[in-house]
């Protein structure tokens, strides 16, 4: 069983990268991605790809769902800016949280995206697999059954919300073996980066032309 704290315990290692493109650019649409690490992993290609048609800002946190300093983050980096589409994430991190604390932080997570959205059209990313460094084995059946019901969860809060989904879990897990940067790691190569990329910027584009 994944060990369960208090719900506002940290990891070890906290960190936040933040990143806003072109800020004196007010011509294209802004986007702005948020997640954690796998987010920061592909940001670079969904800029590449968006290039000339969007500035695509990144906030990308190690900041558990249950954090507050995560909705201080979110505060921080929409405040100031216009987007005209927001794609975040919130599944890898806060291992602690059992699924009432999960359920509890994605929602305050949606209320504040929602608050300082400006118009914003939203898109949830769903949580990618966890997958096993045992060999033969293609997920770790812990904490992908943690992330499953995660996803459970969020659909059924994005549905409330009529916020779309972009089903990044389904997206990697038929290849995960190839598209992993290693046996066992969450994140991934070159191309599971692309291929993450392009089905966010489909997503976005989409929302854009709505």
């Amino acid at each position: 069983m994944v060990s369960k704290a208090k719900a506002e315990e940290r990891e070890t290692i906290e960190w936040c990268n933040i990143r806003w493109e072109n800020t004196n650019d007010n011509k294209r649409p802004r986007v702005l991605l948020i997640g954690d690490s796998v987010t920061l992993g592909y940001s670079a290609a969904v800029k590449k790809l968006l290039k000339g048609k969007a500035n695509v800002d990144v906030l990308a946190t190690s900041k558990c769902a249950r954090d507050p300093a995560l909705l201080k983050e979110i505060a921080y980096v929409m405040e100031g800016y216009k987007h005209a589409v927001v794609h975040f994430n919130n599944g890898l991190h806060g291992w602690h949280l059992d699924e009432k604390d999960y359920e509890t932080g994605l929602r305050n997570m949606v209320k504040e995206i929602q608050k300082h959205a400006k118009g914003a059209k939203l898109i949830w990313a769903t949580t990618t697999p966890v997958p096993s460094s045992t060999k033969g084995v293609k997920l770790n059946k812990e904490r992908n059954g943690v992330v499953l019901k995660r996803n459970a969860i969020a659909s059924k809060i994005m549905k409330e919300n009529n916020i779309p989904i972009d089903d990044l879990y389904t997206l990697m897990l038929d290849d995960l073996e190839n598209l992993s940067a290693s046996k066992g790691n969450v994140h991934y190569n070159e191309k599971g980066k692309e291929r993450q990329a392009e089905a966010v910027v489909k997503m976005v584009l989409t929302r854009l032309a709505e």
